[in-house]
């Protein structure tokens, strides 16, 4: 049975830039009218430029509040980092304007630990033994980076040099060759329980994001 998810699932697990923006768009539209209410698709916009080819940014997905601006720093995210050969980075992040106007959502220790326990389920279900996700204790801790062992381990997202900022990331592994991507559970998105997760974790956003209703 298809999920709303499967269009953002093949965005994650894809290995190229191509469509970029085409893509996320479908993705975020695939939600409304099923998942969530169509009321709410005006409570979240997409932040998704062309880079392919462009070595002068970094290449990403921002699903953010509409309050936002249409260009330049934004605020709190979930957000898709692209690179050519490998599946996407997954990541919450504060945004890069600072704390400031979610500092009241992400300073609640309730997010901070649906947001670990998301982490924790990722590395146990999917990490076969290698770390696959990272969550700070703390989300507004804008002094700690993404741990050294991990960088080093994950070089080929180095361009999404937005360490401070990013409060919890996962990279999925490669799927091999075989059956549909759809057929197995291959991402956060792609089984009932991870889906639960992540729509609670909306729902922590519920006083700016108003959708009815994403520690090692």
């Amino acid at each position: 049975m298809a999920s709303p998810f499967d269009l953002l699932v093949d965005v994650i697990h894809s290995t190229t830039l191509d469509s970029w923006k085409e893509r996320n768009d479908k993705a975020l539209a695939a939600l409304f009218g099923t998942r969530y209410a169509k009321r709410a698709e005006r409570s979240v916009t997409l932040r998704a430029p062309d880079m392919k080819g462009s070595d002068a940014g970094v290449p990403y997905a921002a699903y953010i509040h509409p309050s936002n601006a249409d260009a330049g720093a934004y605020g709190m995210c979930f957000v898709i980092f692209p690179v050519e050969g490998a599946p996407c980075l997954v990541a919450m992040g504060i945004g890069t304007q600072g704390l400031a106007p979610d500092e009241t959502i992400l300073g609640r220790p309730g997010h901070a630990r649906k947001i670990q326990a998301i982490c924790t389920w990722l590395n146990h279900r999917f990490g076969s033994g290698v770390q696959v996700a990272w969550a700070k204790q703390d989300p507004t801790r804008v002094d700690i980076d993404v741990p050294a062992p991990i960088q080093n381990a994950w070089t080929i997202y180095e361009r999404a040099r937005y360490g401070r900022v990013l409060y919890a990331i996962y990279r999925p592994r490669m799927i091999e060759p075989g059956p549909s991507p759809r057929s197995r559970p291959c991402s956060i998105f792609s089984s009932r329980n991870a889906a639960t997760h992540h729509s609670r974790n909306f729902r922590t956003m519920r006083s700016r994001y108003s959708l009815p209703g994403l520690s090692t």
